[in-house]
């Protein structure tokens, strides 16, 4: 009898195991497909509508609205995975770029990577959108057509950016740096006169102007600082495979999805 009962007893233990272990596999199991799934983006604070409006909330700073928040969430849904936009600032971006710990990066371009970068990134060919970039000065100052009439000014500068075509003039002192976090207080210092040239994305410029009257009289110089086609890149090491990130950007260029975003946070 002790023997069988034993048996018996082991038995009703192993079963009671197995439960457990089927209990916690079917608990968890969708939770680790879920984390799987997702795909981790960081994103600067120093963005500034129409690319990225913010929110400040109990768990930290979130990205709400603009051209970026709109395309993430059409790319999303087209691959079928949710996408996490970390919104830290941009000496973290580049330090999280580097250990690896993001998946997808849009709106880059590889000519702005160093070369430890570059190799951890496939870049997919589809073409986001064009940027460019202008001087813009208030009435009182000239507008600029060449390069060579900037001598010991004070330009207005990004933090964090490179500026290939200023690069060397503020090497050697021709031009003098002035830098902000964001195009937007670029432009503050502008109008208060802290700046004589300001660096800024056109789009933004007309963007701002849109919105309030006060940006009016800032005037973008002819002379044209970069022109910068911006892409998509996944991670070597990512879940998401380059194939699927291109078959995702074709169906959203024949959906017109990005011009669809443009005229909705721009007008054009």
């Amino acid at each position: 009898m002790f023997p069988i009962l034993e048996g018996v007893q082991s038995c009703t233990e192993a079963m009671r195991l197995r439960s457990r272990h089927l209990f916690c596999l079917t608990t968890l199991l969708p939770l680790l497909a879920t984390a799987a799934d997702t795909l981790t983006v960081a994103m600067s604070d120093s963005w500034g509508m129409p690319l990225a409006g913010y929110q400040h909330t109990p768990q930290g700073m979130v990205i709400d609205r603009g051209i970026m928040h709109d395309w993430y969430a059409a790319l999303g849904k087209v691959l079928g995975r949710d996408i996490r936009l970390t919104v830290v600032p941009p000496q973290r971006v580049s330090l999280m770029t580097r250990q690896a710990q993001i998946d997808l990066r849009c709106f880059g371009s590889p000519q702005w990577d160093a070369n430890i970068i570059k190799q951890q990134f496939q870049w997919s060919p589809h073409v986001l959108l064009s940027v460019e970039e202008r001087l813009v000065s208030t009435p009182g100052k000239p507008l600029v057509t060449d390069i060579s009439q900037l001598q010991k000014l004070r330009i207005g500068t990004v933090s964090g950016y490179r500026y290939p075509l200023l690069e060397p003039l503020f090497e050697v002192g021709t031009l003098i740096r002035d830098n902000a976090p964001g195009e937007h207080q670029l432009l503050e210092k502008q109008l208060v006169g802290r700046t004589d040239y300001s660096v800024i994305r056109l789009m933004t410029l007309h963007y701002l102007q849109k919105q309030n009257t006060r940006w009016q009289a800032l005037r973008p110089s002819p002379l044209r600082i970069s022109q910068t086609d911006l892409y998509c890149a996944v991670h070597k090491r990512a879940s998401l495979t380059l194939d699927a990130l291109n078959q995702a950007m074709q169906t959203l260029e024949k959906q017109q999805v990005m011009a669809t975003i443009l005229r909705r946070h721009t007008g054009r």
